[in-house]
């Protein structure tokens, strides 16, 4: 298993998710992007709900884009909602519940390449303050 540190702190742990083996091997956060850039965001809920992409700002469909639905704190299907399923500290397939088995998974190329949660002990887990953090890289 790989994990990232900031600080001290792994904030974005890697293993062996078998279609993921290119990110066992990020070197860094700005090759973690780079591995993750063009990704697409599913919930793990019953309908496997479209939460946006992993791309720049200036993509409406961009979990960073502030002005589109996917990266807005109000839209109901946004990862950045507080108060939505996908976004709050409760709710079961939510990137920012600390305790949830089920947060958003990143497909690339039909394949699950990680998740985007808080939960430190999902394998292939990678922190949303993170990719946050670091998405004018994208």
């Amino acid at each position: 298993m790989t994990s990232l540190f900031l600080k001290g702190v792994a904030i974005c742990c890697l293993a062996a998710i078998p279609a993921a083996a290119d990110l066992c091997h990020a070197k860094d956060f700005f090759h973690l992007i780079w591995l993750l850039r063009g990704g697409k965001v599913l919930a793990q809920n019953d309908e496997n709900t479209y939460l946006g992409k992993i791309t720049n700002k200036y993509d409406s469909e961009s979990i960073f884009s502030e002005h589109g639905p996917y990266g807005s704190s109000y839209y109901a299907n946004s990862l950045w909602n507080r108060n939505g399923e996908f976004g709050s500290k409760y709710g079961p397939y939510s990137a920012f519940n600390s305790n949830s088995s089920k947060p958003p998974m990143i497909i690339k190329e039909g394949k699950i390449v990680g998740y985007i949660t808080t939960n430190k002990w999902i394998s292939g887990g990678c922190s949303p303050n993170l990719l946050k953090a670091l998405s004018d890289k994208v």
